[in-house]
């Protein structure tokens, strides 16, 4: 990870953090549009491998809330 975070500074990422590192861990990395497809390249041929994702921006957002009424307590 560090030898992948050293190359995507030298070739334009502005910054990164490291996540997960426990299962063999996950660079985020911040990058100017311009800069995107070198780095791209360059840590493709350092054996990366790219997990795209979409930020999420509206906030939080509850999915599945559990049962809190006295009659499903009950049941």
């Amino acid at each position: 990870m560090d030898r992948l975070y050293r190359l995507a500074r030298e070739h334009g990422a502005d910054g990164g953090r490291l996540l997960g590192a426990g299962g063999g861990g996950c660079l985020l990395l911040s990058v100017q549009a311009g800069e995107q497809a070198p780095l791209r390249a360059v840590l493709t041929a350092a054996g990366a491998h790219e997990i795209p994702f979409v930020p999420f921006t509206a906030g939080a957002d509850a999915t599945a809330l559990p049962l809190t009424t006295r009659e499903h307590r009950r049941a």
